[in-house]
């Protein structure tokens, strides 16, 4: 039997060795996703701990969200991945009901456990999401082959034809500019600027932003975490002017590049909605979708929370959003977005 308890700070560096050491470990699970959610959006966290005989056997990390369905336990708002990690069965199981009892105490409508794997909890799930990785080639010159006919096609227009190239910066700016017009254009809200910065914070040199240019300007952009061999391009923007330059196929070949460069082995391109745009623009690619686990215990509601793009009850929020001033959705879209993690 395993006993849980909440995390204190003195097993900040035990937790992140944990979570470094499990195969199914994330940039999510460790503790500097937690700094920087908590400094930006201000929501309380319970990391909770799973030992047996003085030795760590699982953690799990939640936050107290405020949601548009309620008091919820996440894990982990704003990312891709979570959920337990856990040595064993018994472990996992003593997390799950420490994590029931928590929302108990708090009165939460849901816990979601954003599961990248499958496990033994048994809990309902929703398949709507869906994950993308593959390995890298053992040369940068080799990244481009392995990029189907169509899109290594792009690649090389926008290469020779436009003169597209990348480059890694340490300004953030032109990243939340571009992101933010992106999701406003899918009726999406962004998050706020002082989340780069405090991510750039907790993750140092584990995170990156490359700007990909046409003719000098800024067309492009994308985040980027380091993680154990993987390279993770998480947050992006393209200026949909520059569409014709075929700019994002070269971002992400040139990542991939970059990344076998410093020796890294992998690309996980991470999380799209199930047949959404960026869903095909990742399998012509080539990459292959892997099914997401995403798991809900449900106390308050009767039904799995629908909070996401393929809800048609938010689609007229979606097309007023859409229409919005840019500048009015960066001022409105992070205080929104506290309430859709």
């Amino acid at each position: 039997m395993a006993a849980v308890r909440e995390l204190d700070e003195t097993r900040s560096v035990a937790w992140d060795a944990y979570v470094a050491a499990h195969p199914q470990g994330s940039v999510f699970h460790r503790t500097a996703w937690k700094r920087a959610v908590e400094r930006t959006f201000g929501h309380r966290t319970v990391y909770l701990w799973a030992e047996r005989d003085g030795a760590c056997v699982g953690v799990l990390p939640l936050f107290r969200v405020s949601t548009l369905k309620g008091r919820a336990l996440v894990s982990v708002p704003y990312g891709v991945y979570g959920g337990i990690l856990a040595d064993d069965t018994a472990a996992e199981q003593a997390l799950l009901a420490a994590a029931q009892q928590e929302a108990a105490r708090c009165d939460a409508k849901y816990v979601e456990l954003r599961a990248r794997y499958s496990n033994t909890l048994g809990l309902p799930e929703n398949d709507l999401y869906v994950t993308f990785e593959r390995a890298l080639p053992a040369t940068p010159e080799e990244c481009l082959a392995t990029i189907p006919r169509k899109s290594r096609a792009s690649v090389r227009n926008g290469r020779t034809k436009f003169g597209v190239t990348s480059e890694f910066t340490n300004d953030f700016t032109k990243l939340w500019d571009l992101y933010a017009l992106n999701v406003r254009r899918l009726g999406s809200p962004t998050f706020p600027f002082s989340f780069l910065v405090n991510l750039k914070a907790a993750y140092g040199d584990a995170m990156t932003v490359q700007h990909t240019l046409f003719e000098g300007q800024v067309v492009a952009a994308v985040l980027a975490f380091w993680d154990r061999g993987t390279v993770i391009p998480y947050y992006s923007g393209t200026d949909d002017a520059y569409f014709f330059t075929q700019c994002s196929n070269v971002m992400y070949c040139d990542l991939m590049e970059a990344g076998v460069r410093r020796g890294y082995t992998r690309f996980d391109f991470g999380r799209s909605r199930r047949e959404a745009g960026p869903y095909h623009f990742k399998v012509n690619m080539g990459f292959e979708p892997a099914g997401l686990h995403y798991q809900y215990v449900l106390r308050g509601l009767a039904d799995i929370p629908k909070i996401n793009p393929s809800n048609p009850k938010l689609e007229l929020p979606r097309r007023i959003w859409s229409r919005l001033p840019l500048g009015v959705t960066k001022i409105v879209g992070p205080q929104l977005l506290k309430f859709i993690p």
